[in-house]
C-alpha cells in the first residue's frame, strides 16, 4: 500500500519553505522573503500582510535556510570558529560564551578543530560549503601558525583573531593584556617578600611566551637574578605543571614562589608540591593565569589572573560582525586589549 504524506495547511511533513508560506498567504515568495528577512523595503507591504506572513511562519515552524540565504546574496548568519585546543578548560569556557554571544546577535557558530596543517584544506572546504559570513580564529593553531592563517585568509574575507598574537597585517585581534596580568602577579609576590621566583613555561604559544618574557623583564627591573633552572619549559596542561614543579623542587635551592603559564599548570604544580612534602603557601607559593572555574575549588584556592571571558567574547563577535556588515576588509592590523584583574586566594603567602 502506498503511503501518502500527511499535510497540515497544505504543507507536507517536509521542511517548510518560503514558497509554501507564499502559496498559503496568497502572495509572492519575494514578498515573504522581504518580510521574514526584515528587508529595508518591507515597510511598503501592508501591516496586515506582514502579520499574516509572520503568523503563518510561526504556525508552520518555518526555519530559514542559511545556505540558500547566502547563495541569494544575503548573509548566512553563520560564523566559523577555528580552534586548536578544544580540551583546554579556558578555551572551553570561552567557546561557550562565544556561542551565547553570537546567538544573542542572531548568529550561530560552526566549530572547526584543526590539529595540524594537513587539515587546513579540508576545513576551508567545509567552511566554504557552509557559506559562513566570517571566521574567528581562537588561539595559535600550531607552530607553523602563520602558514595556516594565510590559507584561511585566502578563503575568508572577514576574519578576527582571539587570544593569539598578531600574524597578519589585515587581522583584528582581541586578547587579554597578558603583560599587565603578569605584572600584577609578580608585584603581588614581591609584596609578600618573594625574591626567588620561578616560571613554568608552556612552550611555544604566543600568549604564554608573552607572559614568560614579562616575567623575565620584571625580574630584571627588580634587580633579581634568574637562576638558569628557574624557567622550566613544559606542556601547558596539568601533567606539564606537575612535571615542571617536580624539577624545580629537586634543585639545591628551590624557589619560594612559582608563576605558572596558566591555571591548568598551576593545578599540577600544587599537586607536585604536596607529594614532595611542601606546604602551599607556607613553604612555596603558586600562582596561575586565566581564572578557570576550578581555580576557586583547588586546595588551597588558586591565586590567579582573571580573564574577563564575557568581554573577550563580546569584543570578538562585535568585531567580526562589524566587518561583515560594513563589507570591508581592514587594511592594517589592530589589537583590542581587554583588562585582566588579580584574584588573590590562598595559594600565596609570605616568603
Amino acid at each position: 500500500m502506498k503511503l501518502v504524506p500527511q499535510e497540515k495547511n497544505g504543507v507536507s511533513n517536509g521542511k517548510v519553505t518560503l514558497r509554501d508560506i507564499a502559496r498559503i498567504a496568497n502572495v509572492s515568495p519575494s514578498t515573504v522573503s522581504r518580510v521574514l528577512n526584515n528587508d529595508a523595503n518591507a515597510h511598503m507591504i501592508s501591516e496586515e500582510t506582514r502579520l499574516r506572513i509572520r503568523t503563518l511562519a510561526t504556525e508552520l515552524g518555518y526555519r530559514p535556510n542559511p545556505v540558500a540565504r547566502a547563495l541569494a546574496g544575503g548573509h548566512s548568519h553563520l560564523i566559523g570558529l577555528i580552534v586548536r585546543a578544544i580540551a583546554d578548560p579556558f578555551f572551553a569556557q570561552l567557546i561557550e560564551e562565544l556561542t551565547s554571544c553570537a546567538r544573542a546577535r542572531g548568529y550561530q557558530l560552526v566549530l572547526g578543530y584543526i590539529h595540524d596543517a594537513d587539515e587546513i584544506a579540508q576545513m576551508s572546504s567545509i567552511l566554504d560549503m557552509r557559506h559562513i559570513d566570517g571566521v574567528i580564529v581562537l588561539g595559535e593553531l600550531q607552530e607553523n601558525d602563520e602558514y595556516v592563517l594565510q590559507n584561511l585568509l585566502e578563503q575568508n574575507r572577514f576574519m578576527v583573531g582571539l587570544c593569539r598574537h598578531q600574524t597578519a597585517s589585515s587581522l583584528i585581534t582581541v586578547r587579554t593584556d597578558n603583560s599587565l596580568g603578569t605584572h600584577l602577579l609578580f608585584d603581588h609576590l614581591v609584596a609578600l617578600g618573594h625574591r626567588r621566583i620561578a616560571f613554568l613555561d608552556g612552550s611555544w604559544l604566543g600568549d604564554i611566551e608573552l607572559r614568560r618574557k614579562t616575567y623575565q623583564r620584571c625580574m630584571e627591573e627588580n634587580g633579581l637574578a634568574i637562576h638558569p633552572d628557574w624557567i622550566q619549559v613544559t606542556i601547558n596542561d596539568v601533567a606539564g605543571g606537575f612535571e615542571g614543579m617536580q624539577r624545580l623542587l629537586r634543585l639545591p635551592e628551590p624557589p619560594s614562589a612559582v608563576m605558572t603559564a596558566d591555571d591548568s599548570m598551576a593545578v599540577g604544580a600544587i599537586k607536585a608540591a604536596h607529594e614532595a612534602g611542601y606546604r602551599v603557601p607556607e613553604d612555596i607559593s603558586v600562582v596561575g593565569f586565566d581564572d578557570i572555574e576550578i581555580a576557586g575549588y583547588t586546595i588551597p584556592g588558586l591565586t590567579t589572573i582573571h580573564q574577563p571571558i564575557d568581554q573577550l567574547a563580546a569584543s570578538a563577535i562585535d568585531s567580526i560582525l562589524g566587518l561583515i556588515h560594513a563589507d570591508e576588509v581592514p587594511t592594517e592590523h589592530s589589537t583590542i586589549r581587554v583588562t585582566p584583574t588579580l584574584v588573590v586566594r590562598q595559594s600565596t603567602g609570605n616568603a
